[in-house]
């Protein structure tokens, strides 16, 4: 555990568990740092991580990365291509971690696949909180000439897999509701299965024939590509920067108060 307190770091994706302000001013870390480097240590002592692949957001995003930037492209008219690294590989600075996904010269961007259309961004101006310091953190580690970061998130259609699952489970508790009478479960399941359908596919690329219901998008349904991305970019911010270092520092000082 000692080694965990001389070498900690973060992954950039986790700095804006580390940078929040702790509400009493006499206090050093947040509450929810603290919460954060408690989990950490108890990973390390019982050699086990959350497992947070079968978590919607994530899976999605994980298996829907490279759509993503096939719909960036055709909405920006851009080329742009997946920065490649192996599967162990991401950039190390001795106090934060991880890659972008896309190395534009100068300019990194990331991709940000949308659950569901419910969290498309479409008024959202201003950078997201949560991802605010992973921007600056892969400035930081990408070098001093790179002085913006793009985040884009994309609608991107839900895989035809997670989608039939999404309406197994809505069949099967419309059936317990109404103990399989089925007039009911069928009008009910058609009105919510349009819904999840409508909220998840964005293009013709999928239709799904499901328990006798054939779901497609018409005409007037698609969403363009060019509405299916919404950007925000961020500059570089030298004084953060350095309080990403400093944050990390206090981290490693709590983590050794435990043992001494």
């Amino acid at each position: 555990m000692k080694s965990l307190a001389d070498k900690f770091k973060i992954r950039a994706s986790m700095l804006s568990l580390i940078m929040t302000n702790p509400r009493n001013k006499s206090e050093v870390l947040s509450k929810t740092c603290i919460s954060y480097l408690e989990q950490r240590v108890k990973e390390e002592l019982y050699w086990r991580k959350k497992d947070l692949s079968s978590v919607d957001s994530i899976a999605k995003g994980i298996e829907c990365e490279n759509e993503a930037i096939f719909v960036l492209n055709k909405a920006l008219w851009t080329a742009y291509k997946k920065a490649v690294y192996a599967s162990w590989e991401c950039m190390d600075n001795g106090y934060c971690t991880g890659h972008e996904d896309i190395d534009w010269g100068g300019h990194t961007v990331d991709t940000k696949v949308c659950i569901s259309f419910d969290t498309f961004p479409l008024f959202e101006q201003d950078a997201d909180s949560a991802y605010y310091w992973q921007w600056q953190a892969y400035m930081r580690l990408k070098g001093e000439n790179y002085k913006k970061h793009t985040i884009a998130k994309v609608l991107v259609n839900t895989p035809t897999r997670m989608l039939e699952q999404k309406l197994y489970f809505l069949y099967t508790n419309l059936c317990r509701k109404y103990n399989d009478n089925m007039e009911f479960v069928d009008i009910e399941y058609e009105e919510k299965a349009k819904s999840i359908f409508l909220n998840n596919v964005f293009d013709q690329q999928i239709t799904i024939n499901s328990n006798g219901l054939l779901l497609q998008l018409s005409e007037n349904e698609i969403i363009p590509y060019e509405n299916r991305v919404h950007l925000t970019t961020i500059e570089r911010n030298e004084e953060d920067i350095a309080k990403i270092t400093e944050r990390v520092e206090q981290c490693r000082a709590y983590l050794k108060s435990l043992w001494y």
